[in-house]
């Protein structure tokens, strides 16, 4: 079950999902099946799907453009996508193609990325 005020990570080497379920939300996390599998975007898809406009996707740094299809399905349902800055990433490939994908502004990492979901947090429960 998922809990307010935690913050949940997933890696590529696992297929994670949302469900909505009778007793609130379900986080479900497999072995990914294949290095083909988008799983940001699965997670990304769900978490749209189970949360809408109360959905918040974050995208750090990484490479290819697993996570930019889910980002833009969380803003398609009304939530919002955090993003840190390309200039600051190991690896930019991914936040530059969503920040042009879908014009999102992009926050630094560190304090000012820490400050900016503290204040996405605390506006989901106002």
């Amino acid at each position: 079950m998922l809990h307010g005020g935690v913050c949940y990570l997933t890696s590529v080497f696992e297929r994670t999902t949302i469900q909505s379920t009778a007793d609130g939300l379900r986080m479900l996390v497999l072995p990914n099946s294949s290095a083909a599998d988008q799983a940001s975007d699965q997670l990304m898809t769900s978490l749209a799907m189970a949360m809408g406009e109360r959905s918040t996707g974050i995208l750090l740094s990484g490479i290819g453009d697993d996570g930019v299809d889910g980002s833009g399905q969380i803003l398609s349902a009304g939530g919002r996508v955090i993003l840190q800055d390309p200039k600051t990433c190991l690896c930019s490939e991914t936040a530059t193609r969503a920040a042009r994908k879908y014009d999102l502004p992009t926050v630094l990492p560190g304090a000012r990325m820490a400050d900016t979901i503290r204040s996405c947090c605390l506006e989901s429960f106002q």
